[in-house]
């Protein structure tokens, strides 16, 4: 799932914005947001968590926030963070309880678009969150930044992310969780890559997780698509569609170790300026692909959820609205969601479903001079959206 979060953690937003681009676009409609969620995990229709970040308007300083939902409404949870972090944002979570959930993020000991920062995690064991600086890696590069986990059981996750400088050229970067302790990984990349992000990672199973992203060389880019057998990592094909010459892909969700969708896009030898969107499918031996309906054309899908092998749920935006798709074992059709106010600004960034009839997407909502925003939840009964702020 793709969480980076507009924020105030100046070295984040260069980094971010540099490696992103235009596919980042839904992450960057706000850049004086307030408050933010960018990503969410259910565990049952009266327990959700989400994360995000809350930015001061004037410093530009922000501090990681989470939510608890129970049900009927959402509460604030206090997130303790690690000794000297005076800019943080969380930007993924998963649970496997009420009582178990890890939530990733980043910090830094200072303000400023200068500043080191460090990947941290926090778990969530009921009552409260502890937290834990992730191990850099061993380059010892200043910029170290987690984008999503997924975690398989209780003391059984893998995070992804990137670290490099705030100059370019990022590398890809994973972190696995056995227990209480996480281990820096090295993710590999197709060759002649020269810098790389990893976006999205789902685990179908303890020992098998899919890790999609972005690789660019000399020339092009290309997908990043590995596999984590729990042990180490293996290189993915995606399938290229006729008539494109590669295929990148952001978000990815596995209901097992067999079925896995990946939503992205495919680029053009015809028409390079307008990539039509795609979703690859994993049968546990190869993916395939099928384009996404011409109504997904402007939409950036930025997270999807599929619970089962025929069901999923995409969210993100199109220009200044929440936008979704579901998937109902054939076929994508775009799902309305309601419009925001005249002169707002509503984006999903995250979405976790229970079903195909019960899903939260979280997201932002503010005014489009992006002077301020709210937290954003979406609630999807199979039919249609309810939209509410959390804060």
């Amino acid at each position: 799932m793709r969480k980076i979060a507009a924020t105030g953690l100046a070295t984040l937003a260069v980094v971010s914005a540099a490696v992103f681009g235009t596919a980042g676009a839904a992450h960057a409609v706000m850049t004086a947001a307030q408050n933010e969620l960018s990503g969410v995990s259910c565990v049952s229709a009266k327990h959700c968590v989400a994360v995000g970040s809350s930015t001061n308007a004037k410093t530009g300083a922000g501090t990681a926030l989470a939510r608890i939902w129970n049900g009927t409404k959402w509460s604030a949870v206090a997130v303790r963070l690690p000794a000297g972090a005076d800019d943080s944002v969380l930007l993924g979570v998963s649970c496997m309880s009420a009582s178990y959930c890890v939530a990733i993020g980043a910090y830094a000991k200072s303000s400023g678009a200068n500043a080191p920062t460090n990947a941290f995690a926090v778990t969530w064991k009921g009552t409260g969150w502890t937290a834990v600086t992730l191990p850099k890696p061993a380059t010892g590069a200043p910029v170290t930044i987690p984008t999503s986990v997924s975690c398989a059981a209780a003391g059984k996750c893998l995070a992804i992310g990137m670290y490099g400088t705030v100059s370019g050229n990022p590398r890809p970067l994973a972190w696995s969780l056995a227990g209480t302790t996480w281990t820096d990984r090295k993710p590999p990349a197709p060759a002649g890559t020269q810098s790389a992000l990893l976006t999205g990672v789902s685990c179908g199973s303890a020992s098998f997780c899919v890790l999609a992203g972005e690789a660019s060389g000399k020339a092009s880019s290309s997908t990043l698509l590995d596999s984590w057998n729990g042990t180490s990592f293996a290189l993915m094909k995606p399938a290229i569609p006729a008539g494109d010459a590669l295929v990148v892909l952001s978000t990815v969700s596995c209901a097992s170790a067999t079925s896995c969708t990946a939503l992205g896009s495919g680029i053009s030898m015809t028409n390079p300026n307008s990539p039509p969107g795609l979703a690859e499918r994993w049968n546990g031996k190869a993916w395939s692909a099928a384009r996404l309906p011409a109504a997904a054309s402007r939409l950036d899908l930025a997270g999807i959820s599929c619970p089962t092998a025929t069901r999923c749920v995409a969210a993100g935006a199109n220009a200044n609205r929440a936008a979704a798709m579901s998937y109902n074992g054939k076929a994508w059709t775009v799902t309305s969601v309601p419009a925001p106010a005249k002169g707002t600004i509503e984006v999903f960034h995250s979405v976790s479903c229970l079903s195909a009839t019960v899903c939260v997407a979280v997201g932002q909502s503010g005014p489009a001079n992006g002077s301020t925003s709210a937290d954003l939840a979406g609630f999807w009964n199979g039919k249609s959206w309810k939209l509410v702020t959390t804060s």
